[in-house]
């Protein structure tokens, strides 16, 4: 067996995937961090956008009016915090179905690791 190894825009990826989910935020736990990506709908504002919080020593990404079918993301290195000097960052892409039992979500993600900061 041989190693594989990536990297983006100067961030090594350490962990991609892809999770399926229906009405349900989805839960991760990253270098020790508890991370929360949490699908909101706002009908006073209908652009997609994040917004970021700390609730319960947890950050929460709440993703607004996600519900595209054909994706929508973050495809830059979105950073969420730092680990031994370096940042610890997201891309994401998400396709959202209407289903019988609520809106169901495809969310593709990776999880980067940026290069040790001077200082």
């Amino acid at each position: 067996m041989f190693e594989v190894k990536a990297s983006v825009n100067g961030y090594e990826v350490v962990h991609t995937g892809e999770i399926h989910a229906v009405e349900c935020p989805i839960d991760f736990t990253v270098a020790g961090l508890k991370f929360r990506v949490a699908f909101k709908d706002d009908s006073s504002n209908t652009a997609s956008r994040y917004v970021s919080e700390i609730v319960d020593q947890m950050m929460i990404l709440n993703l607004y009016n996600f519900n595209n079918s054909l994706g929508e993301g973050v495809l830059e290195p979105l950073v969420i915090a730092s680990t031994n000097g370096r940042n610890i960052a997201i891309t994401f892409y998400v396709f959202s179905m209407k289903g019988p039992a609520g809106t169901g979500r495809r969310f593709t993600y990776a999880f980067l690791l940026g290069e040790p900061q001077n200082g």
